[in-house]
């Protein structure tokens, strides 16, 4: 039987069991990062819309959903965005963000001086996820 249980700033799980020490003079006996768990299944990929239309000025919301395969969000996964096609049409912010509890991020997507077309590419390196959404900047 253990003796505590605490969480340390670094999310390190520290369990301490009576009678047990090491060369520290602690009782220290398993510690495991909690950020390294691996999600419970494999994610797929979504995302919201595939094509948008914006006018110059003005911006749009991209939501990126990860999903297990059965349908459970996967919290915690990075989304990377970048502009593929089309910098000087449109920007994206944030460019890094991490899914909610919901598995889903959101991204804005802004049409900044004229007219045409862009790609925008959302990617979950660790997940080895991407989706694009392709954008029409309208007047």
């Amino acid at each position: 039987m253990f003796s505590s249980i605490a969480l340390d700033r670094k999310d390190t799980i520290h369990i301490s069991y009576p009678g047990f020490t090491d060369a520290r003079e602690n009782a220290l006996k398993y510690a495991t990062k909690s950020s390294d768990a691996s999600p419970p299944c494999q994610p797929v990929n979504i995302a919201d819309q595939k094509n948008m239309n914006i006018a110059v000025g003005t911006s749009e919301q991209e939501t990126i959903t990860i999903i297990c395969e059965d349908g459970t969000p996967v919290a915690g996964e990075t989304v990377k965005a970048k502009v593929k096609s089309g910098k000087d049409m449109v920007a994206v912010s944030p460019l890094t963000t991490v899914t909610d509890n919901d598995g889903q991020t959101v991204f804005t997507i802004t049409a900044v001086n004229k007219p045409g077309k862009a790609k925008i590419e959302f990617k979950d390196k660790k997940a080895g996820l991407k989706t694009k959404v392709k954008v029409e900047v309208i007047e």
